[in-house]
C-alpha cells in the first residue's frame, strides 16, 4: 500500500462469506448501470417525449462532470483516517441512499414537466446519481484490494467481485424485462408503458440500497485488519489531489490501460443505450 501503516493485527484468512458480502456491493453497481443505460434514453425519449440529442446531453453531462469527481473521491478516501470505520466504508454508509433517492427520482419526474422541465430533472438527478455511484464505488473497489496482503487472495476477491457485477447484469435484465415490463395487448414493448416504471423505480431503489448497505456492514469485520493512511502522509487537498493525477499518468501501464478501458466503454455504452431501441424498431421484438 504505497505510503500506508500496515495493520499490526495479523489477518485471519478471508471467509467464502466474507467475498460474497463483499460482491455483493458490484451486483447493486452493476444493476444501476443497467437500469439507467438500458432504459433511461428509452424512457425520457420513447414515453416522455424528449428530444434523444437533448437527453445525451444530459446523459454526457453527468459523465463528464464524473471523469473529475470519482478520481477525487479515491485521493479523498485515501487519506481518511478513522480507526473505527476505516477508510473506505465511511464513504459506501453515506451513499447508498443517495444512490437509491436518484434513481428513484430519474423514473419518477413530477407530472406536466414538459420537455425543458423533464430534461433540467434528467440533468440534475443524473449528474448527482453518477456521482454518488462514485462516492460508493471508487472506495468499494479499492477496498478489494485492501481485504488482503496476499496476491492469491486478492485476485479471488476480485473473481467474486466480477462474477457477482455479471449477476447484476443479468438479473437486472431479466427481471425487468420479464417482470416491470411484460408484453401485454396494448403494449407489446411493455418498457413503452410509463405506469411501468413507478413500480420498476421503487425496486430497482430498494434493492440497491439493501445490497450497498449490507456490503458495506458485513465487510465491517475486516476494518480492524485494514491499512490505515500513514501519519506522514499529507491531508487530502486540490494539490495532493493533482498531484495524485500526475504519478497515475506517470506510470506507462496505466496510461495503456486506461485507454483500453476509454474504448471498452465507448462500446458499451453504445451497445446498452441502444440496445432496446435495436430490439424494438429494427428487429422488431416483443
Amino acid at each position: 500500500m504505497n505510503d500506508d501503516n500496515a495493520t499490526t493485527r495479523a489477518a485471519p484468512p478471508l471467509t467464502v462469506r466474507l467475498k460474497i458480502s463483499y460482491g455483493v456491493g458490484a451486483t447493486a453497481e452493476a444493476m444501476t448501470f443497467q437500469a439507467t443505460s438500458m432504459f433511461l434514453l428509452l424512457y425520457y425519449n420513447q414515453v416522455l417525449g424528449v428530444s434523444p440529442g437533448l437527453v445525451w446531453m444530459a446523459i454526457s453531462a453527468g459523465l463528464v462532470v464524473n471523469a473529475v469527481f470519482e478520481p477525487l473521491v479515491g485521493s479523498w478516501s485515501d487519506r481518511v483516517r478513522t480507526k473505527r470505520m476505516g477508510r473506505r466504508h465511511p464513504f459506501m454508509f453515506a451513499a447508498a441512499a443517495p444512490i437509491a433517492i436518484c434513481i428513484f427520482a430519474l423514473y419518477s419526474p413530477p407530472a406536466g414537466f414538459g420537455e425543458t422541465g423533464l430534461l433540467i430533472w434528467l440533468t440534475i438527478f443524473y449528474i448527482a446519481l453518477q456521482q454518488t455511484m462514485s462516492l460508493y464505488e471508487a472506495p468499494h473497489l479499492a477496498l478489494g484490494g485492501e481485504l488482503s496482503d496476499d496476491y492469491l487472495e486478492r485476485t479471488s476477491v476480485m473473481a467474486y467481485n466480477t462474477f457477482f457485477l455479471w449477476i447484476g447484469d443479468a438479473l437486472t435484465a431479466f427481471i425487468a424485462l420479464k417482470v416491470f415490463f411484460a408484453t401485454t395487448a396494448q403494449f407489446p414493448n411493455g418498457a413503452l408503458d410509463p405506469s411501468n416504471y413507478p413500480a420498476f423505480a421503487f425496486w430497482t431503489a430498494a434493492t440497491l440500497l439493501v445490497l450497498r448497505l449490507y456490503s458495506a456492514w458485513a465487510t465491517m469485520s475486516r476494518i480492524p485488519y485494514l491499512a490505515q493512511r500513514a501519519v506522514t502522509t499529507p491531508r487530502f487537498s486540490l494539490v495532493e489531489f493533482w498531484r495524485d493525477i500526475v504519478r497515475a499518468l506517470a506510470n506507462r501501464n496505466y496510461v495503456v490501460l486506461l485507454f483500453g478501458l476509454l474504448f471498452f466503454a465507448l462500446m458499451t455504452g453504445v451497445r446498452n443505450g441502444l440496445y432496446l431501441y435495436t430490439m424494438s424498431y429494427y428487429w422488431q421484438l416483443t
